[in-house]
């Protein structure tokens, strides 16, 4: 097993915390996206739905990971669903300090636990672009001071993600993660996720 893939496992697989069936309803729901992913870590699994995706991050893990292009483009390959040639880009930097993106064209915004992000790339959405994002860490509460649309709010439930009553009143908890019977840490996911999407009429930056 290669380093890479080894890292996603212990870090993402293992831990429950791949979210699969919210990319899953995600795309299912709003197709195929231009996705924009800042404070990304290695978390390649929106890759495995959406066929172009730029991440961001200023870590050096991410760095090591995704400079092994190869077992990076191996590993979504092997666990993408669409047909066409998976699109990968990462950029090493800290955003806080500066962002230097090759375009602004991206019609979705990924900012899940990476912190107050969505202002900050607010900008690089297209018109009708989408956010995707959650209560915690996250800056979901900054999307009604750029007036986004609010589309949609996804929970999981009974082992699966769904689209509930559209609501943006927060949802939180405590317990993020539960020991299994191996006593191994894993993600327990009661976080509430909202789709915004950014009229065709807003200023971009």
């Amino acid at each position: 097993m290669s380093w890479v893939r080894e890292k996603y496992r212990s870090l993402y697989q293992s831990l429950n915390f791949e979210r699969r069936g919210l990319f899953a309803l995600v795309h299912s729901e709003w197709g195929d996206r231009n996705t924009l992913y800042p404070a990304s870590s290695i978390h390649i699994t929106p890759s495995f739905f959406f066929s172009r995706v730029t991440y961001l991050d200023k870590s050096a893990v991410a760095a090591k990971f995704f400079q092994d292009q190869q077992a990076v483009q191996r590993l979504v390959n092997q666990e993408k669903v669409y047909r066409k040639e998976a699109s990968i880009n990462f950029l090493h930097q800290d955003f806080q300090k500066e962002m230097l993106l090759p375009n602004h064209d991206f019609n979705l915004l990924i900012s899940l636990f990476g912190g107050n992000l969505i202002q900050q790339f607010a900008g690089c959405l297209i018109p009708n672009g989408l956010i995707l994002t959650c209560n915690r860490f996250s800056g979901q509460q900054q999307v009604a001071e750029i007036r986004y649309t609010h589309l949609a709010t996804i929970q999981y439930r009974r082992g699966k993600y769904i689209i509930v009553e559209s609501s943006t009143t927060p949802r939180h908890s405590n317990k993020d993660f539960i020991r299994n019977s191996r006593r191994q840490w894993q993600f327990k996911d009661n976080e509430q996720y909202y789709i915004y999407q950014k009229s065709d009429n807003k200023h971009r930056g």
